[in-house]
């Protein structure tokens, strides 16, 4: 009974993460540091679906290579929670920062735990401390398997802590989300481990998964990929849910400034940067709060939940302070013209909110472009 679930579990696990690997593979997004690190990950569950039926089903089988295929066929599931592990924590890593140097941070510290745990392992199944075959060539859990599910919940809170640094330090509702979205696996590992006998770690871990990895692709459906910013048919499904909600939402229109020019005299990567720029300075503005867009070329906007005129005001003069700095460390000239407007669902329609925000600004455009007259003549 024990075995014919096995498959059953095991098999729904490989079916969900064999889904996820088509969908993957249809979108065709970009081979970006994050599908890597998916793939990667989903490779790692599918073996491990793979592989614990099997180990099931040698549990018991007489003579020599019943003995071969019980301990490494068990050896290699040992492994793979681990491996499982340490690409989750470099994928969640990314998921939160996007920053290769924060990466080598984190392979730096986190480095020498999972490699102990690669090293543990076998010793700890040699010695018999993890589990062993008994003269039928059985599974018997070992004295110390408890150690190998401490190093598990280690590592698995090594993860939980990237998502409660980034939730506080850069308030973003993705960790959130995705510390709901690991209640399966966790459930999974807990019952397997309390059940003797039973494979639910690995399906919970694909349902995990699943959820996660279908979360960020919606996500990246909403995302301006170059700057990291919502796109224009996200704002549409904020304001939608301003209006569900009575919520009024402030806005600031951000147009940068000299596009042409700097893409022209300095090239389009140095373009492409000032863009960026623009995106990163709207995203620190307001965070946990604000939503950066980017409408379309060289126009972002920012909405801020529950905004007031004071804040878009505030939020304006703390974004020209930071700009400036910016700017003295660029080589190109780099500033942006704002303008705001509030969004009353009931009062203000969509486009008259658009259009004083765009109106607002270009009298700031307006003032940058008269300063540069005033500063080159020529």
């Amino acid at each position: 009974m024990r075995l014919s679930s096995a498959f059953v579990t095991d098999g729904m696990g490989l079916a969900l993460v064999l889904v996820l690997m088509v969908s993957c593979h249809l979108i065709r997004i970009p081979d970006t540091m994050e599908e890597r690190l998916s793939r990667s990950i989903l490779w790692v569950t599918a073996s491990a679906c793979t592989l614990e039926p099997f180990t099931f089903a040698v549990d018991g089988m007489p003579g020599l290579p019943g003995r071969i295929l019980g301990y490494g066929l068990n050896l290699l599931l040992f492994m793979t929670p681990h491996a499982f592990l340490a690409v989750w924590c470099m994928l969640l890593c990314w998921f939160f920062w996007e920053s290769p140097s924060v990466m080598r941070r984190l392979r730096t510290f986190l480095g020498p735990l999972f490699l102990a745990n690669f090293v543990l392992v076998p010793v700890m199944v040699v010695l018999g401390q993890y589990f062993f075959l008994d003269g039928k060539n059985l599974y018997v859990r070992g004295p110390l398997l408890i150690l190998d599910y401490a190093f598990l919940i280690l590592e698995l809170l090594v993860s939980v802590g990237l998502a409660l640094a980034c939730l506080f330090r850069k308030k973003s509702r993705l960790p959130l989300t995705i510390l709901i979205c690991l209640l399966p696996a966790v459930l999974g590992m807990g019952f397997q481990f309390v059940v003797y006998g039973y494979a639910t770690a690995w399906v919970g871990t694909a349902i995990s998964l699943m959820a996660v990895l279908l979360n960020r692709k919606k996500d990246v459906a909403f995302m301006d990929m170059m700057t990291r910013t919502y796109n224009r048919t996200y704002l549409g499904y904020v304001l939608e849910k301003a209006d569900h909600k009575r919520c009024v939402m402030g806005g600031i229109m951000a147009d940068l400034d000299r596009l042409k020019l700097i893409n022209d005299r300095y090239g389009h990567a140095m373009g492409d940067d000032a863009l960026r720029l623009v995106a990163e300075i709207l995203r620190q503005a307001a965070p946990g709060r604000g939503i950066p867009v980017r409408l379309a070329g060289d126009e972002f906007l920012l909405l801020l939940w529950n905004g007031s005129e004071t804040d878009c005001r505030r939020l304006m003069r703390e974004m020209e302070e930071k700009t400036r700095k910016a700017a003295g460390e660029r080589k190109y000239p780099f500033s942006f013209s704002m303008g705001f407007s509030l969004y009353v669902p009931g009062e203000t329609t969509r486009d008259q909110f658009l259009r004083e925000m765009d109106r607002n600004m270009y009298v700031s455009k307006k003032e940058h472009h008269r300063r540069d007259i005033t500063a080159d003549p020529s």
